[in-house]
């Protein structure tokens, strides 16, 4: 099974961030636990079982 097969509509959470994987090329963040909460959506690429997300920008609320 290939790796984006294994994330495509999953989340995954630690104690300061969540990153939910909705689709092939998009993942939406969510810091955590912060001062400001960052919230966003970025696009993603995998490269040799790496997931490498391109220019995460967001907004604070």
């Amino acid at each position: 099974m290939d790796t984006e097969t294994m994330i495509l509509g999953k989340t995954f959470s630690n104690q300061s961030l969540s990153l939910s994987f909705e689709d092939n090329d998009s993942v939406s963040f969510q810091t955590k636990n912060t001062l400001y909460v960052l919230k966003g959506r970025s696009k993603y690429e995998i490269d040799n079982g790496r997931i490498i997300i391109k220019s995460p920008y967001g907004k604070k609320t």
